[in-house]
């Protein structure tokens, strides 16, 4: 059997009650993973916060667990990816803006527009 390298994963959701987990990945490494965090908060056009540290908006803001995990920890938290052919995948590629854009981000990904 093959040993791949390490993928890592953030798992996101919103502040809504009931909002499903999402996975935003994969980072080839930990640093790269950190370092796209990293230019999300210093960034004015995301909003996001984490569990100890709400966003001001929490109704449209992105929920963000702040520790990179690997592939098999976001498995073990409920990832499920097409990288193996699951056709309900819940990883996307990108961290979304806010509430809006993740809606965006989710039509796209199953081939619809809500624009």
């Amino acid at each position: 059997m093959t040993r791949r390298n390490p993928s890592y994963f953030f798992r996101i959701d919103t502040y809504w009650a009931g909002s499903p987990d999402r996975f935003i990945g994969p980072f080839s490494n930990r640093e790269e993973a950190d370092a796209a965090l990293a230019a999300c908060w210093q960034s004015d056009d995301y909003l996001i916060g984490t569990p100890a540290q709400p966003a001001d908006n929490i109704k449209d803001a992105i929920r963000i667990r702040p520790e990179p995990m690997t592939m098999s920890g976001a498995k073990s938290a409920g990832m499920r990816d097409s990288f193996y052919g699951d056709t309900s995948s819940n990883v996307l590629p990108v961290f979304p803006k806010d509430t809006s854009y993740l809606m965006r981000l989710e039509a796209w990904r199953e081939g619809y527009s809500i624009d």
